[in-house]
């Protein structure tokens, strides 16, 4: 499992070293499928589908990349956004055995999904 963890880790890290999209919309449909992704991590916490090192590598790596976005973004919305969801998803990684917190991450995450995609538009 430590391996896996450590391959997503990889995998993200080389992810978020190819650059980011330019356009706002595209930068939003990034942020939405990366609160997406926290978002089913989240809830795997909560049904107990998933261990704790995979979270939080997880959501670590999916917080950099949000970060990463952040530095990036094209407008003050998409930066506040990239902001929140990588919050969230630090949280969730720091706390990654806490059902509790991952009920309330996964809330949070879903909303910023939704407001990734009406951004998009």
């Amino acid at each position: 499992m430590r391996r896996a963890a450590l391959l997503v880790l990889a995998l993200a890290l080389a992810l978020t070293g190819c650059g980011q999209p330019k356009e706002p919309a595209k930068q939003a449909e990034t942020l939405g499928s990366i609160s997406t992704e926290g978002r089913i991590v989240a809830d795997n916490v909560v049904s107990g589908r998933t261990t704790e090192p995979f979270v939080r590598v997880h959501s670590a790596a999916l917080a950099e990349q949000a970060r990463s976005l952040e530095q990036a973004a094209a407008t003050p919305r998409l930066r506040s956004l990239a902001e929140r969801i990588s919050g969230q998803l630090e949280d969730l990684s720091d706390h990654a055995d806490d059902k509790g917190l991952a009920n309330r991450v996964a809330a949070r995450l879903e909303r910023a999904s939704r407001t990734a995609e009406e951004l998009a538009r």
